[in-house]
């Protein structure tokens, strides 16, 4: 399995039955506007947070135990045409995008021990995660527009391949 971007509906079919991601109850965001130790640590949860004028992006931290994934639900509402990464680390390293996004997409999070990454631009493999988990961060970027978006994440099962 590996890092993935989907801009269809592919985190209805990993919600479990009967979630209406469009409708569920949502936990307001604080404005995060840095990586490290200041991007705010989100658990398995549904969550809304805004982007404008004066704010263009927000980071998030989130940790997937080995042998588990996670899936990362984002959607657009209003004219906010969004860009979403999934980095490795606060330099920057980026795993996954999903660029211009207006509507919907989702960002597939896998994590095992010795997994192995390759980094967008290609710049070779390497070992991601050696902790007995995978943290990473969730960065949204205003691409254009302005206006709220829904994040879910969403625990997912690894399957062999």
């Amino acid at each position: 399995m590996e890092f993935s971007c989907a801009p269809v509906d592919i985190a209805y079919e990993c919600a479990p039955l009967g979630l209406d991601l469009a409708t569920v109850a949502r936990e307001t965001l604080p404005d995060t506007a840095s990586p490290g130790e200041e991007a705010i640590r989100l658990s398995p949860g549904h969550y809304v947070g805004s982007l404008g004028e004066d704010d263009y992006h927000d980071w998030y931290r989130v940790r997937v135990e080995f042998s588990q994934g996670a899936v990362v639900y984002v959607r657009t509402l209003g004219d906010l045409v969004l860009d979403v990464f999934i980095i490795h680390d606060p330099c920057g390293t980026t795993l996954a995008e999903c660029l211009a996004v207006q509507g919907e997409a989702a960002l597939v999070i896998p994590c095992y021990e010795e997994l192995r990454c390759e980094r967008i631009p290609t710049q070779g493999e390497s070992v991601c995660f050696l902790s007995g988990a995978c943290n990473v961060f969730v960065r949204l970027v205003r691409r254009s527009g302005e206006g709220e978006y829904f994040l879910s994440i969403l625990p997912a099962a690894l399957y062999p391949e």
